[in-house]
């Protein structure tokens, strides 16, 4: 910034220094000489900024690539843990569905055993009757 501001007056003292000496009828061929040192100056300093440009161009397009890249990167993943969540969830419904039908399991073997002891007792009972009776 201070260079080109730098140059600028540069510029502008050399045209007038040049103005002025032809205007006198001095030789023209220093002023010329001088503009074409700060036409080659101005030339170079066009090119070093053209090449910051580009090279500032360059890592801003490196930069968008990493940055959609890392981004497809956090949509997969936010994907994968939708798919996740979906799948613990779908598991929690299954293993309560399961707990329930354990508990039914559990209730219908413990009433067949009550039922097989009770039937059991009654035989006992009945075979107690019958012998008591035979006797």
């Amino acid at each position: 910034m201070i260079n080109a501001w730098w140059a600028k007056i540069k510029f502008a003292r050399m045209i007038n220094a040049w103005w002025g000496e032809t205007e006198q009828g001095a030789e023209t061929g220093r002023g010329r000489e001088e503009l074409l040192t700060l036409l080659n100056e101005q030339q170079q300093m066009n090119k070093e900024l053209e090449e910051a440009v580009a090279r500032y161009k360059e890592l801003q397009n490196k930069t968008e690539t990493g940055l959609r890249k890392h981004e497809d990167i956090l949509q997969k993943r936010e994907r994968q843990i939708l798919k996740i969540e979906k799948e613990r969830s779908d598991l929690n419904l299954r293993l309560h569905a399961a707990e329930q039908e354990l508990t039914r399991l559990r209730s219908m073997a413990e009433n067949r055993l009550s039922e097989a002891q009770l039937r059991r007792a009654q035989k006992f009972e009945e075979g107690r009757i019958v012998h008591a009776q035979s006797q």
